[in-house]
């Protein structure tokens, strides 16, 4: 139900020009919130989605989970290399340190406050 009403919200709010998409008319951002809404509902429910199938990914999971770290990290990273780096290095770098301070500090210090806490209430 969430997928089609995600589809449906999709295309009846396109602008269509000589059978190609030109983009979405200001009805999308008022009808996106019932698809929304009922896609949000049906995932909290426990209800099969294609959409949260693809969402729950665990690459884009684990992207998530360091998304914070690569957005902390990548001005500094960026602005410390002295040369200019090609982009892949540079991103590479990023990616790889925001990662390991994930693992190394992030994941440690959360799991030790958790169990503090716990013990606390």
């Amino acid at each position: 139900l969430s997928d089609v009403t995600i589809v449906a919200n999709f295309t009846l709010t396109a602008e269509w020009a000589d059978g190609s998409l030109i983009g979405w008319n200001t009805v999308y951002w008022s009808g996106c919130f019932a698809s929304v809404a009922v896609w949000v509902l049906a995932s909290v429910l426990g209800l099969p989605s294609l959409l949260t199938r693809m969402v729950s990914h665990r690459l884009l999971v684990m992207l998530g989970e360091y998304s914070m770290n690569i957005y902390i990290l990548a001005e500094p990273i960026r602005s410390l290399s002295m040369n200019e780096a090609d982009a892949f290095k540079l991103y590479s770098a990023i990616l790889v340190i925001s990662i390991a301070t994930a693992d190394i500090l992030e994941r440690p210090w959360q799991n030790w406050l958790r169990r503090y806490t716990d013990t606390k209430q």
